[in-house]
């Protein structure tokens, strides 16, 4: 009997010390992976302040190029110091980066990056006043966002109107509908009414949907024509 507890106490001790040597191995293995991915990630660190660095260091380049090259590398990162960088792009020189600049602010889709877009379409400069529109695109469910394309519909310049009246419609928002209609019945370039039209497709909705088939009784034969149209691909 005494042998056979002895030998039991050995096989129970030697158990202990396997699952003590498993769970040191185990932990040892956690710790390694934790230390591997610190450094990783800490490298991961360094490497962006690298890139940011370059990035800022080229948008101050006077040839448009070298900048414009800046914002394509740039669209290819993320950090949060990224906003802020596109903010000072909105200033450029050459149009197209600060036009592409706002559509990427939108692409962030940050309280920020809305705020920074929202006083931008109030800006006498057109490239960044579209790009904005754009960028504001990004935020369909904002109702600060929706509301300010809304309030574009009936901006003087032409290209506003159609670029604010567009991405409603690409944003899906049901609160343009009323709006989109109007523009239908009240604008007077057959472009936008239609590209009104085209937005109401878009979106879609129970409510868009009457919207349009209030419209196929337009006594404008071409209004009527484009909403039946329109309908006749939403009732498939």
């Amino acid at each position: 009997m005494k042998r056979g507890n002895m030998t039991g106490k050995k096989n129970l001790k030697s158990a202990v010390k396997k699952t003590m040597l498993v769970s040191l191995l185990v932990n040892s293995v956690l710790i390694l992976a934790f230390l591997v991915l610190s450094y990783a990630e800490e490298i991961n660190v360094k490497e962006k302040i690298k890139q940011l660095a370059e990035i800022q260091t080229q948008f101050e380049n006077k040839d448009f190029k070298e900048r414009r090259k800046a914002l394509e590398n740039l669209s290819k990162i993320k950090d949060a110091r990224k906003p802020e960088i596109l903010k000072k792009a909105l200033k450029d020189e050459d149009p197209i980066i600060r036009e592409k600049s706002a559509i990427m602010l939108g692409k962030e889709k940050t309280s920020v990056a809305r705020d920074i877009l929202l006083e931008s379409i109030k800006s006498n400069d057109e490239s960044l006043r579209l790009g904005a529109i754009g960028g504001l695109g990004e935020f369909p469910k904002d109702k600060k966002a929706v509301s300010a394309l809304i309030g574009l519909i009936s901006n003087k310049d032409r290209n506003t109107r159609w670029k604010a009246i567009e991405t409603l419609g690409n944003m899906k928002s049901n609160l343009a509908v009323d709006a989109l209609l109007k523009v239908v019945k009240e604008e007077k370039e057959e472009l936008l009414q239609k590209s009104a039209i085209e937005s109401l497709y878009k979106i879609g909705s129970k409510k868009s949907i009457l919207a349009l088939k209030t419209l196929t009784k337009n006594k404008d034969e071409k209004i009527s024509k484009w909403s039946e149209n329109v309908l006749k691909i939403l009732e498939k």
